[in-house]
């Protein structure tokens, strides 16, 4: 079942808490969990900020598990944006030189795995997969 939440940043805290919910319902490790909330944290934000979401509007976030991943779909009826065709960030550039954002769909595609997106129907899906880290990996 998707988590629904209104296209406004007050509903980050709600965003947090699901997916901090659902790290410690399916035992994923903390740095798992972490990068997780990043992502979507940053996606989540991207929508509200630039997506132009209708009024009444709701942004879905499907988390699944399966063996070894997490499953993640993402939907909204802001404007069609593919974030899988923004170029990189250039991190080697001086901090005063890089422009402002881009980060977030870098650790999207930093992070997780077979990335898709599709613009159907008036309808944003982003999906992803995020690969478990291997057990004993952790660092404290």
């Amino acid at each position: 079942m998707p988590l629904l939440l209104k296209p406004d940043l007050t509903a980050l805290n709600q965003l947090a808490a699901a997916v901090e919910d659902f790290a410690a319902s399916h035992q994923l490790q903390p740095s798992d969990a972490m990068r997780l909330n990043l992502v979507l944290d940053e996606l989540f934000t991207n929508a509200v900020d630039y997506g132009r979401q209708p009024e009444g509007s709701l942004i879905a976030i499907t988390l699944t598990r399966s063996p070894g991943q997490t499953l993640v779909t993402m939907e909204d009826q802001g404007i069609a944006f593919d974030p899988l065709d923004i170029p990189p960030p250039d991190l080697e550039a001086a901090l005063e030189d890089r422009p402002i954002g881009g980060l977030g769909i870098h650790f999207l595609m930093t992070f997780m795995t077979d990335l898709a997106y599709r613009h159907s129907e008036g309808l944003n899906r982003l999906s992803f997969r995020q690969i478990d880290s291997p057990p004993g990996t952790e660092t404290e």
